[in-house]
Parts: structure tokens; sequence; C-alpha cells
């Protein structure tokens, strides 16, 4: 899911993630 958290690192829990 790294193609998602470059997209919309904002919406999805890449922000926990990150």
């Amino acid at each position: 899911m790294t193609n998602l958290q470059v997209v919309k690192p904002d919406k999805e829990h890449a922000a926990g993630d990150k």
C-alpha cells in the first residue's frame, strides 16, 4: 500500500503508519 500513502497519506491510515 505504498501507493496509497503517496496518493492520500492524510486520508488513509498512512498518517498513523507514517
